[in-house]
């Protein structure tokens, strides 16, 4: 049997309050968790615990979900910048 420790369960956690934040619009929940988020990545990293297939797929999800986030930011710049002009 596989344990996953918490440090990777938190990441999870404070991914997917990330994730469904975002799905729904709701960018102060992003601003309040992502802070969080990228604190558990970095406990996660460092946890001498760590199980690396799951610490890895986790990570990849994260760094998707970031993806998103950086595109959908810069989509808004964009149509700002055309509005403004």
């Amino acid at each position: 049997m596989i344990v996953i420790p918490v440090s990777q369960f938190l990441l999870g956690k404070y991914r997917k309050k990330v994730e469904r934040a975002f799905q729904s619009d709701d960018w102060a929940a992003v601003l309040q968790y992502e802070p969080l988020m990228m604190r558990a990545v970095d406990v996660a990293c460092k946890d001498p615990d760590r199980y690396m297939p799951s610490l890895l797929r986790e990570v990849s999800v994260t760094l998707h979900l970031y993806q998103k986030l950086v595109d959908t930011c810069q989509n808004e710049v964009n149509l700002t910048a055309l509005e403004i002009e």
